[in-house]
């Protein structure tokens, strides 16, 4: 592992027969490395091993080769295969039977059409790519786990065969200013939108059932439509994001800028602009990270009704005045930093 990790000035390197495994980032970083000699017998390639080798290309993909790692190949210019699991074509690799998009390679190329019948784009399959635009076939299923972090993505429109985006599937793309989901989608990873900083609009698309934490954390929407279908919401989804109007659906209800659970006994996150606020006494649990970006607010109130409150619910914020019902206190301390407990009152009523 990491074995010649940022060994800027190493250009070629020739590996015996003898080597069986390379591992993880091995090479990574080797900027200017253009080429490496291996030979059959290697039978698994490391997570980030070829990572950033944004110089290297031609490298042999041997036929004893059975496992490729995530972000294996994350800025080579081009391989070549023999072997049978692993198929190039278009610049890119793809499984042997074309249906997984496993690496577009970084040779410049700032718009692909993904063949049809492609069903999956792998892990990081685009990250660290020069990809601005791109079409996406009604074949497609999955996006995965950081298909196209870090990318100058602009656009992207998605078929509606698609059922699933992974975590960080899109993080950092700042290229993306509007989303509308297609129906069929059904879950959205976390930190699937992370930290698009210029992303102001989504439309999500009713057949939605989860929204994973920190799924839109970082964003610039300030408008939202909860699914209708919609079935578990990640904490901090939307976090650091300026909310500004939220409409709720069948099982999460929007009122002041908090969204509960159906029963409105759960507090599952607080978006308000308040400076002041009281939890309303028929909530009886606090969900975890709940004001983790409620910068607003400067004096909460905890009533008695509270049996549950979860971790680190300030996170990131912290009011001047913390009211707690002295039934509550003790949780509540449990919940908050030790600087932020210097903040509580305890309040009789």
């Amino acid at each position: 592992d990491s074995a010649f990790e940022y060994c800027e000035s190493l250009e070629h390197i020739v590996l015996p027969n003898s080597i069986k495994k390379i591992g993880f980032g091995a090479f990574d970083g080797c900027v200017n490395l253009h080429t490496i000699d291996i030979q059959e017998g290697i039978t698994e390639f490391g997570d980030c091993a070829f990572s950033e080798c944004r110089s290297l290309q031609n490298l042999l993909i041997p036929a004893s080769l059975e496992t490729i790692g995530s972000r294996t190949f994350v800025g080579v210019q081009s391989v070549i295969s023999n072997n049978s699991k692993f198929k190039v074509k278009d610049g890119c690799l793809y499984s042997d039977d074309s249906k997984t998009l496993l690496y577009f390679f970084n040779d410049g190329r700032s718009y692909y059409n993904v063949p049809m019948g492609t069903t999956i784009i792998g892990n990081s399959a685009f990250s660290g790519s020069c990809i601005e635009h791109i079409t996406l076939p009604n074949t497609l299923i999955r996006i995965d786990d950081d298909a196209f972090a870090n990318t100058n993505l602009e656009e992207i429109h998605f078929p509606t065969s698609l059922k699933y985006i992974g975590a960080a599937a899109f993080y950092g793309c700042n290229g993306l200013v509007e989303i509308t989901f297609s129906q069929n989608v059904e879950e959205i990873g976390v930190q699937a939108f992370g930290s698009c900083r210029n992303l102001t609009c989504v439309k999500l698309s009713d057949s939605i059932k989860v929204i994973n934490n920190c799924a839109f954390e970082g964003t610039e929407i300030s408008s939202v439509v909860l699914p209708r279908k919609l079935e578990s919401l990640g904490v901090m989804a939307f976090g650091g994001a300026p909310l500004k109007h939220i409409k709720g659906c069948e099982k999460f209800i929007v009122d002041e800028g908090a969204i509960y659970s159906s029963d409105k006994k759960t507090l599952v996150q607080y978006y308000g602009q308040h400076s002041v606020f009281i939890i309303p006494d028929y909530v009886e649990n606090i969900a975890d990270y709940a004001f983790a970006f409620a910068y607003y607010i400067k004096e909460i109130t905890f009533p008695s009704t509270i049996k549950s409150i979860g971790k680190n619910i300030f996170e990131q914020a912290l009011p001047k005045v913390f009211k707690v019902a002295p039934n509550v206190k003790e949780q509540l301390e449990n919940s908050l930093k030790s600087h932020q407990r210097d903040h509580i009152i305890v309040i009789e009523k």
